[in-house]
């Protein structure tokens, strides 16, 4: 009988989801398998993909804990992070001002 392995499962979903899993299991003071099988297992609610972009994005945001993972599949699914297109997210920055509002521009100063 074949005992299963979070982190091999992890592994094959992608990297950012490996590296999640692995910080999830360092800690050995207080026992996380169980929710590292259930984190393992959003892949099979939602899809691989989004698993891998909410770990990205929950390292991106530097904290990647499985409840801040699961609010990113939620933020992802729901369409506030962004739009899934194939197995990438369409994540466009956002500023309240154009740059040419905040820098004056180089051509204005030297015809003055």
């Amino acid at each position: 009988m074949r005992v299963f392995v979070p982190g091999e499962r992890a592994a094959a979903i992608g990297p950012y989801t490996s590296r999640a899993i692995e910080l999830l299991l360092e800690d050995t003071s207080v026992d996380r398998r169980s929710s590292a099988h259930r984190l393992v297992a959003l892949a099979d609610k939602h899809s691989k993909a989004v698993l891998e972009q909410a770990c990205f994005k929950a390292f991106e945001y530097g904290e990647a804990t499985p409840q801040v993972i699961r609010n990113m599949i939620t933020l992802c699914t729901s369409g506030s992070v962004g739009e899934v297109q194939g197995s990438v997210f369409n994540v466009l920055p956002r500023f309240a001002r154009a740059a040419e509002e905040l820098v004056p521009s180089v051509h204005t100063e030297a015809t003055a």
